[in-house]
């Protein structure tokens, strides 16, 4: 019997990183007018941020199927293996509802599905200690008891350059977007205990912005036993100013990680976008 884990592109691994982790993997499609992209598959991040800044459609989201996820659990009963599936937030997607659609059809117990109450390298932070459980010999049980302890101290705060993605791809209400206000008004967000979004402030200009994010992590304890990840869509300018400048207030950011948000957020939150994810103790 072996564990396996399970992710979603939400998680924003690349494939490389899947391989050498061994993980399963269900990519949420992209869609720019009738046509249907899968990073990886036919479109990169770099093609992706050229497609939304040239293309006249809107992107969105389509969540996958269950029959996505119920090969793999199939797979999974016929060798009589575990499975821990860690999913972008139900608050955010339909994709959670339909892994457990396809775990009631499968009708095999070992399934474990996790939502993940966070996107983005937050929700890569529960995914990669899920995997390092899973290499210590831990059940597929105990790793999902785990992760559903860790996810409520894992966050992500995020600056983004607008707020109209998420208005329009139906992720916040025109009233939380505030869409129009000022032309330099820059929001910061995370999502809330659920894994929905809100809005935590809204800055003039990016130093504003990194201020804000900055006087937040000054309020929490983080955890060293998980890297800080700084997190950007297409261009990592920003990201690094802020990780430049979180050490310059003490933080040690030596051993963090950058993300580069693939079309699965990148949809979502837009060009420009940088933040940085965590786990507090």
């Amino acid at each position: 019997m072996a564990v396996k884990i399970l992710c979603d592109s939400s998680a924003d691994f690349n494939i490389e990183e899947i391989k050498a982790l061994d993980l399963l993997y269900v990519p949420i499609p992209v869609m720019f007018g009738g046509e249907t992209f899968i990073e990886g598959e036919n479109i990169t991040k770099d093609e992706f941020y050229q497609k939304l800044t040239n293309d006249p459609n809107f992107p969105t989201t389509s969540q996958p199927s269950p029959a996505m996820f119920l090969d793999y659990f199939k797979e999974a009963k016929k060798n009589n293996d575990e499975i821990v599936a860690i999913i972008i937030p139900e608050a955010l997607s339909g994709t959670f509802q339909n892994a457990n659609m396809a775990k009631n059809m499968c009708e095999y117990d070992n399934i474990h599905i996790v939502d993940g109450f966070n996107i983005a390298a937050a929700l890569r932070i529960l995914v990669e200690h899920a995997v390092k459980l899973r290499d210590e010999g831990k059940s597929a049980a105990e790793i999902a008891e785990t992760i559903t302890k860790l996810r409520t101290r894992t966050k992500v705060y995020a600056a983004l350059d607008t707020l109209e993605n998420l208005y329009r791809g139906g992720r916040l209400s025109k009233a939380a977007a505030g869409i129009g206000e000022l032309a330099n008004l820059k929001p910061v967000v995370t999502l809330d205990e659920k894994g929905a979004v809100t809005v935590c402030s809204k800055a003039i200009g990016k130093n504003k912005a990194i201020g804000n994010i900055i006087k937040h992590l000054d309020t929490l304890t983080l955890d060293k036993n998980f890297p800080i990840y700084f997190v950007y869509s297409d261009d990592d300018t920003n990201s690094q100013l802020l990780k430049e400048k979180l050490a310059a207030n003490g933080y040690n950011v030596a051993d963090s990680r950058l993300c580069n948000l693939g079309p699965t957020l990148g949809t979502h939150v837009g060009i420009g976008a940088y933040g940085v994810a965590y786990v507090t103790e």
